[in-house]
C-alpha cells in the first residue's frame, strides 16, 4: 500500500508485531535499554529523528511515535549509531543534486573534439534539460519553495541566471521532462499540481499554466514535442503515447495494439513523420526501434545490449542519422546510428568526473544538454539528543 512499515520479530521467527507504518521510514536502532527504537521518518522531503516506546517483552508498541529532532534535511538512510549511554547519537547525511551541463563537439579538420561548459552551480537539484529548436535555452526542472517548477536558462549568455516560469506550490507539482513547441514558443510538461497528473503547456516567456483536462500520463512525467506537431506522451503502464493535438485538444494512441511490451524515449524525426522509440518488446527483448507515423511500419535499428544506452536523443537535420547517448564512468558517448539500419559509429565523448545523462540535443547534433550528478556526505554528532524537557519552577 506504498507504506513503509516497522516491526519487531524474536529472533526464531516469531511472534512478530507492528510498530509503525508511513511513507519513509529507515534506519532503525534499539536503545540500549530495549526500550525505545530511534529511527529516520521522512515526510513532505523532510527528515525527522523519531522515538517510539516497545515493551521489552513482547516487542508490541508501548507509546506513540514522537519526534526528537525535526529538519534533518532529506534522504537520511545511513544506519544510527548510539553511544553506550544512549546520550549521543552519530549518523550521516548525503546530500545529492544535479547541475546542468553544455557538451558541444567541434570540428577540426577530420577529427572532432568535445568542449564542455558548466551552466549551473550549486546543491539545487536540477534535472532533465531539454534545448530549444533554435538551441538557445535549455527548459528544466528544480525545487523552489517547497516543490517542483519549471524554469528556462540561456545558453547563449544573454541572461547568466534561471528564469522561473510556474510558481506551484505543491510537492505534487513535480515536473517531468519539459518539452518545446516547434517554434519555441510554448513548453509543455507533466505535473500533478492539483492532485491528478496531467499535461500541461506554458509560453516560453512565462504566463498562466494550462493543463490538458482530459490528458492521463504516467507517473514517468516522459513528453516530447518539436519537430512534431503534437505533443506526444506516455501513457499509464509505460506501453503506450498518445498524440495529444495542442490546438484541439483530441487524443489518439500510437500503437494500436499496447501489449507487445514497454515503450520509452521517443524523438520525433526533422519531418515529423517517423519516431525512434526504445522498444522492450515480449520475448524479444528491447532494441531501437523506428516507427512511420504515416503505415506504422516498424524497424529494427539495433537491439539494446550492454554496449547501448538505450537513450535516443536526436535526429541528424537530415534524418540520415540516430543519436544515442551511452553513459561512460565519469563522462557519456554519443553513437549514431544509421535510420536505415546498421553499425554504429562513435561520434563524441565526454568527461565531466562524475554520472551524467544527457536527454537531449540540438538539431545539428553539434550539442548536447546534460544533467551531472554531484554529493557529499558529512558526518554529524547530536549531543543529548534525547534530553529530557527543562523542569519549570512554578
Amino acid at each position: 500500500q506504498d507504506q513503509y512499515a516497522l516491526s519487531s520479530i524474536r529472533s526464531d521467527g516469531r511472534q512478530q508485531e507492528l510498530i509503525v507504518q508511513g511513507r519513509s521510514i529507515g534506519s532503525p536502532r534499539w536503545s540500549p535499554q530495549g526500550s525505545h527504537i530511534i529511527f529516520f521518518r521522512e515526510e513532505d522531503d523532510a527528515v525527522d529523528l523519531m522515538k517510539v516506546g516497545i515493551d521489552p517483552i513482547t516487542g508490541r508498541l508501548a507509546s506513540s511515535p514522537i519526534p526528537l529532532l525535526t529538519g534533518l534535511g532529506k534522504n537520511n538512510s545511513s544506519p544510527i549509531s548510539l553511544t553506550q549511554d544512549g546520550r549521543n547519537l552519530v549518523y550521516t547525511k548525503d546530500d545529492t543534486y544535479g547541475n546542468l551541463w553544455l557538451w558541444s563537439i567541434e570540428s577540426q579538420g577530420r577529427q572532432r573534439a568535445s568542449r564542455t561548459l558548466r551552466l549551473t552551480s550549486g546543491t539545487v537539484n536540477r534535472g532533465w534539460p531539454v534545448l530549444s529548436p533554435d538551441g538557445q535555452t535549455l527548459a528544466f526542472a528544480a525545487p523552489e519553495g517547497g516543490s517542483v517548477n519549471l524554469f528556462t536558462l540561456s545558453v547563449s549568455g544573454d541572461e547568466t541566471r534561471p528564469r522561473q516560469l510556474t510558481f506551484f506550490r505543491s510537492w505534487d507539482s513535480q515536473i517531468g521532462v519539459p518539452a518545446w513547441s516547434p517554434d519555441g514558443k510554448e513548453i509543455a510538461f507533466v505535473s500533478g499540481e492539483g492532485g491528478v497528473l496531467r499535461v500541461w503547456r506554458i509560453p516560453a516567456t512565462g504566463g498562466s499554466p494550462r493543463p490538458f483536462p482530459r490528458s492521463e500520463p504516467s507517473e514517468f512525467r516522459s513528453l516530447i514535442w518539436a519537430p512534431g506537431a503534437q505533443i506526444l506522451y506516455q501513457r499509464p503502464r509505460n506501453r503506450n503515447f498518445h498524440f495529444l493535438d495542442p490546438v484541439t485538444e483530441e487524443e489518439r494512441p500510437l500503437l494500436a495494439d499496447d501489449s507487445a511490451g514497454f515503450i520509452h524515449y521517443p524523438r520525433y524525426a526533422p519531418d515529423g513523420k517517423r519516431l525512434v522509440v526504445w522498444w522492450d518488446r515480449a520475448g524479444e527483448g528491447p532494441s531501437l526501434q523506428v516507427i512511420s507515423l504515416t503505415d506504422g511500419a516498424q524497424t529494427t535499428i539495433a537491439p539494446s545490449t550492454s554496449t547501448i544506452d538505450p537513450r535516443p536523443v536526436g535526429w541528424s537535420d537530415d534524418g540520415q542519422w540516430i543519436y544515442v547517448f551511452r553513459r561512460a564512468p565519469g563522462g557519456g558517448e554519443i553513437l549514431r546510428f544509421p535510420s536505415a539500419g546498421g553499425a554504429p559509429e562513435p561520434w563524441g565523448t565526454a568527461t565531466f568526473g562524475r554520472d551524467a545523462i544527457c536527454p537531449s540535443m540540438a538539431l545539428d547534433g553539434r550539442r548536447f544538454a546534460c544533467m551531472v550528478e554531484e554529493g557529499q556526505t558529512d558526518g554529524w554528532l547530536i549531543e543529548d539528543f534525547d534530553a529530557p524537557p527543562a523542569q519549570t519552577s512554578r
